[in-house]
């Protein structure tokens, strides 16, 4: 270098952040009265970029041509760039694939955001991500400055987290290949496949013998020794169900590895046991904190909306009614509900919600609630997902619905397969609730489908 080139300025060389996102409008998938497309070029320009730059990065990213950019060209901003931004508000291919070069490549500094109400697909959604609200296709003033603080706030405490390669693979990126580390991941896959069989062969066995057989089989699989994510998630749904011990199901997600404890089902699972057990508002806190960390998700939204309807009740029961409960429970359920129309666990809530509050339009908004979620049922019933809740759901829908005709035939169908298959200890309850609520001229019919199931 000769004596007359600058030198560049150090304090001048900001740290890079390229931004991995879509371009353009595109169609979101979400339903309203969530934004049905998002102008990206907007987002960007006028909240990501701005927020990137306020916390001290050179923020850039891809050309809008991606067929113009180069392989090796992309490759070298993952891998080079101090920090990578993705947005995966919708399912995009090339976010998907760029955020996994991002993890194998480096250690940290890959942090996901998205529009609060986003469903990113099942492997992205068990990783923290930052949520910002959008609310409109093309971003104001107003709410271009909410979503610059809300990044500007929380990317940088998401910077601490570690890529799943790095925490989960031991020794990686300089551990060798072993192959018979491969040979033990299949045998894993096959033992789980016989614990599967198993696990099936007590719950469709003997009504009297099935809770013993259940706890035999807890004793010679203890929480502890489960490094499984879909292992852990598949025998808790066992233990759960059949034993139905919410003390148990606690110990058991307390006992797994730490790093299958702390996935967002897990701690989900752990949200609803803590309820159960006559802790409420501990169970609220928990999944306030998940959603932050994590993004909202109808299961969520739906746990939240039963938290506080149980402590809704609890006040009705006290002679105390305490309505903002009532009005979190319908709001937690209403923004679960609209995250996904076809996931029918918030939308089945509400017509009985709506029918205690009474208020202008409530019964309306109770009977299009009810037909919105029969119609998630019957999609669900027709593609064989076989969720046990399901023909009971579809049940408590028909009365909510005040479908007549339905209950007939699902309570034949009742008959026919017994009380188990229709949950009808619980379920019951649920029935008569309805009735209860329809107008006495109503009544007398379904009333009558209830003592006919009650025989079973």
């Amino acid at each position: 270098m000769s004596k007359n080139t600058p030198t560049p300025d150090a304090a001048a060389l900001r740290p890079i952040c390229f931004a991995v996102m879509p371009f353009g409008v595109k169609e979101t998938g979400a339903t309203a009265p969530h934004p049905l497309r998002v102008d990206f070029d907007a987002l960007w320009h006028e909240a990501i970029a701005p927020a990137l730059e306020s916390l001290g990065y050179r923020a850039v990213r891809a050309d809008q041509d991606t067929g113009a950019v180069i392989v090796k060209d992309m490759l070298e901003r993952l891998f080079y760039s101090d920090l990578v931004v993705a947005d995966v508000s919708i399912a995009n291919a090339n976010a998907y694939y760029e955020v996994g070069v991002r993890h194998a490549a480096r250690e940290k500094n890959c942090v996901l955001i998205a529009a609060d109400w986003a469903k990113p697909v099942f492997d992205l959604a068990q990783i923290r991500r930052v949520p910002y609200p959008l609310a409109e296709e093309r971003i104001g003033p107003a709410a271009a400055t909410a979503i610059r603080e809300q990044l500007a706030k929380q990317i940088p405490e998401a910077l601490e987290g570690r890529s799943p390669m790095h925490t989960l693979i031991d020794g990686y990126p300089t551990v060798a290949l072993d192959s018979r580390r491969a040979q033990q991941l299949a045998d894993q896959l096959e033992e789980f496949e016989a614990l599967r069989a198993q696990m099936l062969a007590i719950r469709n066995g003997p009504s009297g013998t099935r809770v013993q057989a259940a706890h035999e089989f807890l004793a010679g699989h203890p929480a502890e020794r489960i490094r499984l994510d879909f292992a852990a998630a598949e025998i808790y749904r066992f233990v759960r169900d059949v034993i139905g011990d919410w003390a148990l199901s606690l110990r058991f997600i307390d006992r797994l590895p730490e790093q299958v404890r702390e996935q967002p089902w897990t701690r989900e699972q752990r949200a609803l046991a803590v309820s159960c057990l006559g802790s409420p508002v501990e169970s609220i806190a928990a999944l306030e904190t998940l959603i932050r960390l994590f993004g909202d998700s109808p299961e969520r939204s739906g746990l939240m909306g039963g938290r506080y309807k149980k402590l809704y009740n609890a006040s009705v029961k006290e002679a105390a009614p305490d309505r903002r409960m009532l009005e979190r429970s319908i709001e937690s359920y209403e923004r679960g509900m609209r995250l996904d129309l076809n996931e029918y666990y918030c939308s089945c809530n509400l017509p009985a919600l709506y029918r205690e509050r009474a208020g202008d339009g409530d019964e309306k908004q109770a009977l299009a609630t009810a037909s919105v979620a029969r119609l998630a049922c019957e999609r669900a019933r027709e593609r064989g997902t076989g969720v046990e809740w399901l023909k009971p759901t579809l049940l408590g829908l028909a009365f909510a619905e005040r479908n007549l005709a339905l209950a007939r035939s699902l309570a034949r169908e009742g008959e026919k397969e017994g009380a188990d298959a229709w949950k009808l200890n619980s379920t019951l309850d649920d029935l008569r609730r309805h009735i209860g609520q329809m107008p006495a001229s109503k009544r007398k019919p379904f009333e009558f489908v209830v003592e006919q199931l009650a025989r079973l």
